[in-house]
């Protein structure tokens, strides 16, 4: 299990916290841990090489300061559909396409020769998968639409919203199915440093089924590292009991789940992630917006401590907060007020007489 010996940790639930511009400090970092984190989490979405390497140090050293053994954790980007950095982006800024709601637009993938106007997506098979008729969308879910028609690499889609389409951010297509395995040649480069530079947690992201670990373990050999599977698409939910056997870990990634499948089937999907886990003895981690408000506010709302707490109450092994801690105005605040919202559910999950007896 997730045992880490961090005696700042009054709970049996760990706490996995993102690291980002918010906490890409030293001293940030040891408020992180003296409130309780037992894994620091780098996304190779985002996270350079050289930030990557300044966070070990600070950590080994905070470990060794304090007597703690705080793990790390490196998410590989797997095959992150994105729309491509437009022109117009400002180093300070993201570039913009203002859409509106009932147009046709027209997306070109790497590999073509995309015309005016086009979109670009950063990926180069996308057009090989997606089907006229299935629907695909944007920014985490706040832009839909439906694909109309698809001619080489450009994909022509009917938007159902308007608004303004942000460059560098997510696509999914929750209805297709998409070719090959997640594993891809940038997280293969990424798991060769991480091997170098050391890692205990690998974290395997869009996974579809247990090819990825395969990949992965080959990789890793012998090595102490420990492999987890990130399940954040439709398709993986068809395959989770090969999943959990094949990883040593699975983290219920809520975000892009919630934009794959009807919101009203994810806490569902976690229970059931979660008794599917324990059955199997192995760790399970519930993540995404546990805490998000708190990425701008100093409480957190009434229904995200109830989620917290549920996920406790559930067992669930760990949770995880991500642009709290990452982006969020105060990281350690975050994490203080997880800690206490498990803290007072395991209480409860203790007691012999409850409130009502």
């Amino acid at each position: 299990m997730f045992v880490t010996n961090n005696h700042f940790t009054p709970t049996w639930t760990k706490y996995i916290c993102t690291m980002g511009p918010a906490s890409q400090s030293k001293e940030t970092l040891e408020g992180l841990i003296m409130a309780g984190a037992n894994i620091l989490r780098s996304n190779f979405a985002h996270t350079q090489y050289d930030e990557y390497m300044e966070r070990r140090q600070w950590i080994q050293e905070l470990n060794a300061k304090h007597g703690t053994n705080v793990w790390m954790q490196a998410d590989l980007q797997g095959r992150n559909i994105r729309i491509q950095k437009f022109e117009n982006d400002l180093a300070k800024g993201l570039g913009a396409v203002v859409i509106e709601k009932g147009n046709v637009y027209s997306f070109s993938t790497l590999g073509g020769t995309p015309e005016d106007g086009d979109i670009i997506i950063n990926d180069d098979t996308l057009h090989l998968d997606v089907k006229a008729g299935e629907p695909i969308a944007f920014m985490d879910g706040a832009m839909e639409g439906t694909i109309e028609e698809v001619k080489g690499h450009r994909i022509f889609v009917r938007m159902h919203n308007s608004g303004s389409l942000i460059s560098r951010k997510s696509i999914n297509v929750p209805d297709t199915l998409l070719s090959g395995i997640s594993f891809t040649e940038k997280d293969r480069r990424d798991t060769e440093f991480l091997i170098g530079a050391g890692v205990e947690w690998l974290v395997a992201s869009f996974v579809a089924g247990p090819e990825e670990a395969h990949e992965i373990r080959k990789m890793i050999g012998d090595r102490p590292i420990k492999v987890m599977a990130k399940v954040e698409r439709k398709e993986a939910i068809k395959h989770l009991p090969k999943i959990v056997e094949a990883y040593d870990s699975v983290m219920i990634a809520r975000g892009d789940l919630g934009i794959e499948m009807p919101l009203e089937e994810i806490p569902v999907m976690q229970k059931m992630m979660i008794e599917l886990c324990r059955h199997a003895g192995k760790p399970v981690v519930t993540a995404t917006q546990m805490l998000l408000s708190m990425t701008d506010a100093n409480r957190p709302t009434r229904a995200e401590v109830s989620d917290v707490a549920n996920a406790v109450f559930d067992r669930s092994d760990a949770v995880m907060l991500s642009e709290e801690t990452a982006a969020g105005h105060n990281p350690v605040q975050a994490l203080q007020t997880m800690v206490r919202i498990a803290k007072r559910a395991e209480d409860y999950l203790g007691r012999d007489n409850y409130f009502f007896s």
